[in-house]
């Protein structure tokens, strides 16, 4: 549950106006009995106040998540030297809290820890990942629409792209009805949704999120009417579904959704959608980059223009967000 800054603003300034009191007391040179019994009473109270205060402030430690999480949907520093070879040389602090945990669980969330680089400070792309893996694992498939492998070789997804070096929470399977042949535009509008009456449930969504899912209502109009356009319509409509706010929030680049999958099956020896494909926030050459999950052991890297995704009903939205 996210903090209700209002709430805090005004528990911070009675905790000021009781430590107000109390110096007021300190200063009397000859206090009576009563005015100490009133400061002692003063100070319990201020020192409960600053307890409450740590208590609200305090990081969810990686022991703790893994409690709340559990085993399976925890994957930290372990799960990483499991897939890798290595554990990660920095950890950092989880961002989200408690409660936040506890509703990922209850919605079938896993908590990652993405790393961006290797050992040796190298990147860590989707090129070093299947050159890592080579000899671990059988082939990491790349191929498009028609079946063409190497068509990502080159890409700068595939090459240089690196996951956000971030805790995330990710769902395990796409969100609900995302597989029923539903476009990419409608996907997103689902996404919103899911935010606000799952995610976060009975409460406010951060600002964050407020501005970035009010800049993709302002802008939906605009990009169907431009993905409906004959021409250059759909590649201009890729690049703003790439570059917006919520998208960004709310998908997987291609590197960040092979790194979970990898990750997740090394960690649970589970293969994460098997048989879907989810959408990745990512555009190339026009074309929305989607992923397959793991099958056997090979993950398949696709592309399509918006416009014959509608056409594609196992292709859905796993909702991860830092």
């Amino acid at each position: 549950m996210r903090k209700n800054c209002g709430k805090i603003k005004t528990a911070l300034w009675l905790t000021l106006q009781f430590k107000a009191d109390f110096d007021r007391l300190l200063n009397i040179k000859n206090p009576t009995a009563d005015e100490i019994a009133q400061a002692e009473k003063i100070k319990q109270v201020i020192e409960k106040r600053i307890a409450d205060f740590h208590e609200q402030f305090r990081r969810v430690s990686p022991e703790e998540a893994e409690q709340i999480m559990g085993r399976e949907d925890f994957l930290g520093a372990q799960a990483i030297q499991e897939t890798f070879g290595f554990a990660p040389e920095e950890i950092l602090p989880i961002p989200f809290e408690k409660e936040e945990l506890e509703r990922a669980k209850e919605l079938g969330q896993f908590l990652v820890l993405r790393i961006d680089r290797i050992l040796d400070g190298q990147p860590l792309t989707m090129q070093a990942m299947k050159e890592m893996l080579r000899g671990k694992w059988g082939p990491i498939s790349v191929t498009d629409g028609l079946g063409h492998p190497g068509w990502c070789a080159e890409k700068k997804f595939y090459k240089e792209d690196v996951p956000q070096f971030s805790w995330a929470l990710v769902t395990r399977e796409p969100i609900p009805n995302s597989l029923q042949s539903k476009r990419y535009l409608e996907q997103m509008d689902m996404a919103t949704r899911y935010l606000k009456e799952e995610i976060f449930q009975n409460q406010p969504m951060p600002r964050r999120y407020q501005a970035a899912v009010q800049e993709f209502e302002s802008q939906k109009k605009t990009i169907r009417r431009i993905l409906r356009k004959w021409g250059d319509g759909w590649q201009k409509g890729a690049e703003m579904l790439e570059s917006s706010a919520i998208n960004k929030l709310t998908r997987q680049s291609p590197v960040e959704a092979l790194y979970d999958f990898l990750v997740y099956y090394k960690h649970n020896n589970t293969r994460l959608l098997p048989d879907s494909h989810v959408w990745t926030r990512c555009s190339s050459d026009g074309y929305m980059v989607d992923m397959s999950g793991l099958k056997e052991d090979h993950l398949f890297v696709s592309a399509h223009r918006l416009e014959t995704e509608t056409y594609l009903g196992n292709v859905g939205t796993i909702l991860s967000r830092r």
